[in-house]
């Protein structure tokens, strides 16, 4: 497969490259989840599961087609999530942390140090992103010269724009690019190398802003990034039906808005502990408990009785993960 060696080449990044391996879901090739985790547990069967991604905050699935995939699991960031859709949804959930864990750096020790000695004292910005049927009626002037203001107060050398392939492909990168700032992105949606590039982006950041709150949010505070999120009234223009709905109101996102309103160096253990709370930091696996995850998803369907299932628990291959299992059968 194609490999990206320089994240400043967004459109390179942007050509697709996508993960041909067989899948029991198809939404878990979506930002390469799909890839990394198979490469991170080496395992080399098929992920017999759904993995959750998207606005999980929320009280229902952007995806509800997980929910009616055919697969005997479905895995989330945290024991939060867990809890909520135990009585909502038909499959054994099991939390697995926040996916950036599983991810790579595009970049060797040396090179990453070479590229942030270049860049200095660096800014990760995150606009908030559309979708292919949807335009975010939001002031992007009001943001970038609150932006600007932020770079100047606390001396940053260097800004990235971290940009979604649909906004790049819409012209939207072009309103930053004439600050002077460095547009970055992670690429296709469906491409491989998703998760890398993010990681990739987040590891040159001292600081990032958010326009509005996203999943990278929780990435950043689980690679000890300190972040703001820019606080901003929006409306969505959706260009015909969706699944979406209408977003509603999002009380979390909101909490996120006011936790994490003023700019700050360092988290406070309030904040990491409310991040940690919703993306499930305390939920990551090793390789080898991830192998033996999608050895157990494996071993059950959809059509075994809760008997059955707990019996293939209890095998001793899974001596390792069956704390793991045995809350999420309970």
């Amino acid at each position: 497969m194609e490999r990206i060696y320089n994240i400043f080449d967004y459109y390179g990044i942007n050509r697709e490259r996508y993960d041909e391996c067989s899948v029991a879901d198809k939404g878990n090739k979506y930002y390469g989840m799909n890839y990394i985790l198979k490469r991170y547990s080496n395992y080399e069967g098929v992920i017999n599961a759904s993995i959750e991604h998207g606005f999980f905050m929320l009280d229902s699935s952007n995806i509800s087609s997980h929910f009616e995939n055919n697969t005997p699991v479905y895995l989330v960031p945290s024991v939060q999530r867990a809890k909520f859709l135990k009585d909502k949804i038909g499959k054994i959930i099991i939390p697995i942390g926040p996916i950036i864990h599983y991810a790579k750096n595009l970049y060797g020790e040396y090179a990453l140090k070479s590229t942030k000695k270049e860049l200095g004292k660096t800014l990760v910005v995150y606009p908030l992103h559309n979708i292919e049927n949807m335009c975010y009626l939001e002031d992007r002037r009001r943001f970038i010269e609150y932006v600007k203001k932020i770079v100047e107060k606390y001396e940053f050398n260097s800004v990235l724009v971290s940009i979604y392939f649909i906004d790049l492909e819409r012209g939207t990168h072009l309103a930053y690019q004439k600050e002077g700032w460095n547009i970055v992105s992670a690429g296709r949606r469906l491409n491989y190398d998703y998760m890398d590039c993010v990681r990739t982006i987040l590891s040159l950041a001292d600081y990032s802003i958010f326009q509005s709150y996203t999943s990278a949010l929780g990435y950043c505070g689980y690679m000890g990034i300190p972040f703001s999120i820019f606080s901003a009234d929006l409306q969505a223009d959706f260009a015909g039906k969706t699944e979406y709905g209408t977003l509603g109101p999002m009380d979390r996102m909101k909490e996120f808005e006011i936790m994490y309103s003023e700019y700050s160096p360092a988290f406070s253990q309030k904040q990491n502990e409310f991040c940690s709370y919703w993306h499930g930091y305390d939920c990551v696996r090793s390789e080898e408990e991830l192998y033996l995850i999608f050895d157990f998803c494996e071993a059950i369907d959809n059509n075994m009785s809760r008997k059955k299932v707990i019996e293939i628990a209890q095998d001793p291959k899974f001596d390792l993960i069956r704390p793991i299992l045995e809350k999420s059968l309970n």
